[in-house]
């Protein structure tokens, strides 16, 4: 126990692990409110960029990752365990995450899927696991930090839903616009390279035909004399 509560931070790691997959194997899907109630519980709650991932465990189905988040804002709730003057800038929180073309198998596990360079709401628990990982869209994160009691250990108000419904929104567009502007820059080009194929096509049949007609030019007409 000393090793786990102590400098053991490996041995803290592989428990947590273990802790988790046996969740996974022994139960089925939890309800919604168990997810709630872990998120209530988890005393860091926080606006953060993920910096960093780290795979620290492997199986055929997942795999388990440790994030690392440079925060930008940190939630006052009552449960928070550490002074104000003492949070730190840096957190981890442990993860899951299915691998690419694979279905899990099901279990309580909540996987999550952060990204390096991208900015979420974040909760970790006391154990060190994420329980919630939410997109920020739009103009959510300002939103947040003017309005904090729009935030519970719970979830989002509705208001704070509806704009990144919004951000949502606003994104899709920019992708679809995106997306029509370089299929317009593609059709271009094949155009154009269409064009240059067929101007080199010509160019070549007139130079053709400009050197054959050169060379009946030079040939020698017949004389009387000759016949």
């Amino acid at each position: 126990m000393a090793v786990f509560f102590g400098g053991g931070k490996k041995m803290r790691y592989v428990l947590i692990f273990l802790m988790m997959s046996f969740a996974n194997v022994a139960f089925g899907a939890m309800p919604s409110s168990y997810y709630e109630e872990q998120i209530s519980k988890s005393p860091d709650h926080f606006i953060g960029t993920c910096k960093y991932i780290q795979v620290e465990r492997k199986d055929k189905f997942s795999e388990a990752c440790l994030a690392t988040f440079e925060a930008d804002y940190i939630m006052d709730f009552p449960n928070r365990k550490i002074a104000k003057c003492e949070r730190p800038k840096i957190f981890t929180g442990f993860f899951q995450r299915a691998l690419p073309f694979v279905t899990p198998p099901p279990g309580g596990t909540k996987y999550h899927y952060p990204e390096v360079g991208y900015t979420y709401y974040v909760a970790i628990s006391d154990g060190g696991s994420i329980t919630a990982l939410e997109d920020l869209m739009g103009k959510q994160k300002e939103y947040i930090i003017e309005h904090p009691e729009s935030v519970s250990p719970g979830g989002f108000s509705p208001e704070l839903k509806r704009i990144g419904e919004e951000g949502w929104a606003l994104w899709r567009q920019q992708v679809q616009y995106k997306i029509k502007i370089a299929f317009l820059i593609i059709i271009i080009i094949i155009f154009a390279g269409f064009l240059i194929f067929f101007l080199i096509k010509a160019r070549s049949k007139k130079s053709k035909a400009t050197k054959d007609t050169g060379q009946d030019s030079e040939k020698p007409e017949k004389t009387e004399n000759q016949e």
